[in-house]
């Protein structure tokens, strides 16, 4: 578990760990460890987008190969991927932990920018990549890197608007590629998953979105959505103010009753979300490794009474 991606992104630790052990961790950072020479990693993620109208789930696929010098792997993240940069850095199964309020993840550390260290940032290319569901198939070709940060050049992967892969039914997610001019062929594999759909806070059933409590959330709240069939997943369920949010491990059985306390205080309602999130390593010439990643997730907003 040395690897850079497993500090990297999501990495379920094998069965039989202690209650008190972390189950994943996502990008670790050691402040006191020295940023890396020379680094490369692959980073596919399939992410479903929040709001599609009348249409289905679906999954958007974006990518990056990555070759860096003097820097941590998780500010490369940040500076690339900010969505993904912005989920919790690790957990342990059914218990909950208070964060700061959501917020755009830096695009570079204040830390890099005060010494003035060098660094750089080469975003490879692969070529074309070729994904295949039970459904559909498509290609998603390189694009230059928005030239946003002097030190970041390259070409980046981002599937187009109406290039979505439905959710649904069972199957494998495939990406194949035939190698580009700086990475070479290779194939990932992960199982497409299910949808996850929020059924009910304290036996109330969302109304277009929304969950109207009779009371103000106070002591614990008890979440229930429609539980994976598949043996070992987990899920992360958060709940989010303007002050803070509330993050918990929890294993994918269908319902998990939250501890509510102090730091969540808001007058305009918390927003309920639910992330099953599944992670697959893999090889290709040109990286040091890779990880394929898919992110299903389900929000609600909870209003009471006693707040708008």
């Amino acid at each position: 578990m040395s690897s850079t991606l497993l500090l990297l992104l999501l990495a379920l630790v094998l069965p039989g760990c202690g209650p008190e052990e972390p189950l994943l961790t996502v990008r670790t950072e050691d402040p006191s460890a020295p940023p890396e020479a020379i680094g490369s990693f692959g980073l596919i993620t399939l992410l479903q987008p929040l709001a599609r109208a009348s249409e289905g789930p679906c999954l958007k696929l974006t990518g990056q190969f990555v070759h860096f010098t003097q820097l941590r792997a998780e500010e490369v993240i940040r500076a690339i991927d900010p969505e993904l940069g912005r989920l919790p850095n690790e957990g342990i199964p059914g218990q909950c932990r208070l964060l700061p309020p959501e917020e755009h993840a830096p695009t570079l550390s204040a830390r890099q920018v005060e010494a003035g260290n060098p660094f750089t940032i080469d975003l490879l290319d692969a070529g074309p990549l070729a994904i295949r569901s039970p459904e559909v198939a498509i290609t998603v070709e390189p694009t230059p890197f928005p030239d946003l940060l002097a030190s970041v050049a390259g070409v980046v992967y981002g599937a187009a608007a109406e290039e979505c892969i439905p959710l649904g039914g069972e199957g494998d997610l495939i990406v194949q590629t035939q190698g580009g001019p700086d990475v070479g062929p290779f194939t990932a594999v992960l199982p497409l998953p299910r949808p996850v759909t929020i059924q009910a806070v304290d036996e109330i059933p969302p109304d277009e979105g929304c969950v109207l409590l009779g009371h103000r959330p106070q002591g614990s709240l008890r979440v229930r959505w429609d539980r994976s069939e598949e043996h070992g997943d987990f899920l992360h369920l958060e709940l989010g103010s303007s002050t803070a949010r509330l993050h918990c491990l929890v294993p994918d059985t269908g319902s998990f009753t939250v501890p509510l306390g102090p730091g969540l205080e808001t007058e305009e309602g918390l927003r309920l979300r639910v992330r099953r999130i599944r992670v697959q390593p893999f090889l290709a010439p040109g990286i040091r490794e890779g990880e394929m990643v898919t992110i299903v997730h389900d929000e609600v907003i909870l209003r009471s009474e006693t707040f708008p």
